[in-house]
């Protein structure tokens, strides 16, 4: 994961499955190894990805390092792709660390931008991505009733996903947390047999774990523990 200089904002560079944007994971059969990673979550290559959905409840984040970042990840891809980040950041605030959440939204073909939602811990969010004759992006803030849409020309071929929680070298401690209503062209995320991935941090050896798929195979929790 590369992160941007800017100390306002620090955005995950991922790319999946080969794709502009997206998560940049080895694929593994499911009675494989689960692979170690910065990423907790799940990925797929399956085809002709039209829609997806999936809404989380951000975490509260404890800072106890300067520049220790979680960025919630949501994307589909191909050349050209989507990826929505919901980026949260340690700073310094006077003689002590703070944390911010910030949306960052990129459409591929087009420079990335920071989107109108605010979000806070605890806030509940919900992500729509639309791939085809154009691409678009909608986050909807349920907490606050924040929302913001963002489009560009197509057409655009998605053919690989990820829905996860990528960390930096130093993950920050934070509450349990989990995505539900992951839903891909309608069905749910369980239906494309997606390749789990967890977080091991090399720093202090903290995790992130991703938990097993629930609710119909369109829910699962990540658990924090150090």
């Amino acid at each position: 994961m590369k992160l941007s200089k800017s100390p306002a904002l620090r955005v995950a560079a991922i790319s999946l499955g080969g794709a502009t944007l997206s998560l940049a994971l080895v694929s593994s059969p499911a009675t494989a190894k689960i692979p170690k990673s910065d990423t907790a979550g799940y990925s797929s290559t399956t085809a002709s990805i039209t829609t997806e959905t999936a809404t989380v409840t951000l975490p509260t984040i404890t800072c106890s390092k300067k520049n220790t970042s979680l960025v919630v990840v949501f994307s589909a891809g191909n050349n050209g792709g989507i990826l929505t980040n919901l980026n949260m950041e340690c700073y310094k605030s006077g003689h002590s660390l703070a944390s911010a959440y910030s949306l960052f939204i990129d459409l591929g073909s087009s420079q990335g931008s920071i989107g109108s939602v605010r979000p806070n811990p605890g806030d509940t969010i919900t992500m729509t991505e639309s791939c085809g004759a154009n691409i678009s992006v909608t986050v909807d803030d349920v907490t606050t009733s924040q929302s913001v849409t963002d489009t560009s020309a197509g057409p655009v071929t998605c053919t690989s996903m990820g829905v996860a929680a990528v960390g930096s070298k130093v993950l920050p401690r934070m509450n349990n947390f989990g995505f539900t209503n992951v839903m891909v062209n309608g069905n749910p995320l369980s239906s494309i047999s997606p390749t789990l991935y967890q977080y091991h941090e090399s720093a202090h050896g903290a995790t992130l774990t991703a938990g097993p798929l629930t609710s119909g195979g369109t829910a699962f929790t990540e658990t924090y523990a150090s």
